[in-house]
């Protein structure tokens, strides 16, 4: 068998997998990124490709003959059971109706979730009290605990879950970490997107309209 041919029933596999639902898109990258635990663990992972993209491994999916996926922008946001990270089942859809939701798909390896990290920041003092913001921390190398003492240790404001069985990155078809969706009070989407340079202030703005 050719180095091509070979290639070519890898990546096939690869997309049957995701959409049998055997294996995320989340995973999918760590796996392709070749990084083991530890070294995810680690705030190196100074891959010049995830840095130029802006999006870790987004080749990963293009790769295996997928397109990017996300949850459409005008759809009902899903619920989800997640655990709060003191180990606490709750559905995502409880923080739907009152306020405007904003998601981050993230995890304590993730080097684009440490960029986006002050325009969400900023976007939690300006519109306290007036827009819910939620973390939901993929399960990819990730322990509830772990992200947890990230949070203490930096001291990062808003509501913290931990998709423990990766519900809510298949409910919302969440493509990577970095990934953003932001969510009005009538409990639609209004704006995805990912990577560091997403404007969140303008992306909340819309959700207050």
């Amino acid at each position: 068998m050719s180095l091509r041919h070979a290639k070519s029933v890898r990546h096939a596999v690869l997309a049957a997998a995701i959409f049998a639902g055997a294996i995320s898109p989340i995973a999918l990258r760590a796996q392709d990124a070749g990084m083991s635990k530890d070294a995810m663990q680690k705030d190196g992972m100074k891959k010049d490709g995830m840095q130029k993209d802006g999006m870790m491994q987004k080749g990963a999916m293009q790769d295996a003959g997928m397109h990017e996926m996300g949850v459409m922008v005008g759809a009902t946001a899903p619920a989800a059971t997640v655990r709060t990270l003191d180990g606490h089942e709750v559905d995502l859809a409880t923080y739907y109706g009152d306020k405007p939701v904003v998601l981050e798909f993230w995890a304590t390896w993730c080097p684009l979730c440490k960029k986006l990290e002050p325009a969400l920041q900023a976007a939690r003092a300006k519109y306290a009290g007036k827009v819910a913001f939620v973390g939901v921390g993929v399960s990819s190398n990730q322990s509830a605990a772990k992200q947890k003492a990230y949070v203490d240790h930096e001291k990062l404001t808003g509501a913290y879950v931990f998709d423990y069985e990766d519900a809510a990155v298949k409910a919302f078809s969440a493509p990577h970490t970095s990934y953003v969706v932001v969510i009005n009070k009538d409990r639609k989407v209004v704006y995805t997107g990912a990577g560091p340079d997403q404007d969140i202030d303008a992306a909340v703005r819309k959700a207050l309209q």
